[in-house]
């Protein structure tokens, strides 16, 4: 995860990019935007960041949680109504033009934050946020390449397990408890298995369909490492391809 000063790093150039658009402050609920942006994984937070203040907004499941990994933020712990606690630290916090993730947000969330949180304007950051993760830090580019590395490890060992008799379903499960036991989280998508007939599908998820002599088997899986993901895809071949099958 990254370290405080990267957070810190982080939060500098999303409040100036709110500066530019003239935006009081932002409501992250995205999960991919807040762990970038707090170091938070939970499955449940509300950020609210503003010029001078970072504040994590999260149920009691994860107040614990939020205090350990969210530590540039203050974390708030809400009881009831999670949109009553909002609007007071809006207005605490004299905000009057609110930034929303527009291709997030459902449209119900919308009516929801436009009823109910006594705020000037509503504006999209208009992918803001997503725009500061396209570029990868070098603690980042080492997330990935572990994720790689692990994925890669994972190739190499179910290559020995594929062989007739055996489901797809047993492969993507080979797969995966090789990924979890080297590091892993998980995978980072439905493991896809497609084998014979079934491999012409780019994503065939596993199936109980059982392995034969002579077909193909396409692999595509990752590792989550860290929040971060690899992607690979592969075919290869119990015994000898037939000659169509060759060619194509």
């Amino acid at each position: 995860m990254a370290d405080n000063n990267q957070i810190t790093r982080r939060l500098k150039e999303l409040r100036s990019k709110l500066s530019q658009k003239g935006i009081d402050a932002a409501l992250i609920t995205k999960r991919e935007n807040y762990i970038y942006l707090s170091n938070f994984t939970g499955t449940f937070a509300n950020l609210l960041i503003t010029q001078d203040k970072a504040i994590l907004v999260t149920d009691f499941r994860y107040a614990e949680q939020a205090k350990e990994q969210a530590q540039v933020f203050e974390i708030v712990q809400y009881q009831g109504n999670l949109n009553v606690t909002l609007k007071d630290l809006l207005t605490t916090n004299g905000v009057g033009t609110l930034g929303f993730e527009e291709e997030y947000l459902t449209y119900k969330a919308y009516e929801d934050l436009e009823k109910k949180l006594n705020v000037e304007r509503l504006l999209p950051l208009e992918g803001a946020i997503e725009a500061l993760r396209l570029i990868k830090d070098s603690g980042e580019i080492e997330v990935i390449k572990e994720a790689v590395r692990v994925a890669d490890g994972a190739f190499s060992h179910v290559l020995k397990y594929i062989k007739p008799g055996v489901t797809e379903t047993e492969v993507a499960a080979e797969i995966e408890h090789f990924l979890k036991k080297n590091g892993a989280r998980g995978p980072s998508f439905d493991t896809i298995v497609a084998s014979g007939w079934r491999s012409s599908m780019p994503h065939g998820v596993a199936s109980n369909k059982v392995i034969e002599l002579g077909d193909a088997v396409t692999l595509d899986f990752g590792a989550i490492c860290n929040e971060y993901c690899s992607d690979m895809t592969r075919t290869v071949f119990v015994g000898q391809p037939k000659e169509e099958l060759k060619k194509i």
